[in-house]
């Protein structure tokens, strides 16, 4: 039986060049934190064809049982609009608190503690349309103090600002 060799060669040249990106292995990020410390991870998450861009900003630990922290994640005044902001759902004994009353002024604080160890690594996520390239406008997270479940707090050489902005699928530094 012979093959017809015009459509088998559009069959495999279709599925051959769909569009898509190449993705690198992912980041484990935990093992990108010394020993002991505690860190703001910011990812950002893929575009919406509206063109608003969705930023997740991480607590992460090594070797800390984190109970509680408080943080700020800051940027150029202007640089975006809120759209939206949220704090983890079914979060079971976690209690997340996030204030964007300063986000005119490039400021979102952020807070979270529980009785046990957090369920999760998100602190928030915050929806917004940027308004100038994202690579200007700084965005930034550090936490301010932090605490471990038994109540003893991580020292302030400890907590580690955000390095930049991650890629949420594969955990690479996309912006510095």
């Amino acid at each position: 039986m012979r093959v017809p060799f015009l459509p088998v060669l559009i069959a495999v040249g279709s599925l051959a060049c769909r569009e898509r990106a190449p993705t690198a292995p992912p980041v484990d990020l935990v093992k990108t934190i010394p020993m002991g410390a505690a860190q703001v991870i910011v990812e950002q998450q893929p575009a919406s064809a509206a063109g608003s861009l969705t930023f997740v900003v991480r607590v992460l630990s090594n070797g800390v049982k984190m109970g509680a922290y408080q943080g700020a994640v800051t940027f150029v005044p202007g640089a975006f609009e809120l759209v939206s902001v949220e704090t983890p759902k079914d979060a079971g004994s976690d209690y997340y608190i996030v204030n964007s009353s300063a986000f005119a002024e490039g400021r979102i604080r952020f807070a979270a503690y529980t009785t046990e160890a957090f369920s999760g690594t998100e602190a928030f996520r915050v929806t917004v349309k940027p308004l100038r390239p994202v690579s200007q406008a700084m965005l930034a997270g550090a936490l301010e103090v932090a605490g471990e479940v038994t109540g003893s707090a991580v020292p302030a050489a400890r907590l580690k600002p955000s390095q930049g902005i991650h890629d949420a699928m594969s955990g690479l530094l996309v912006v510095q």
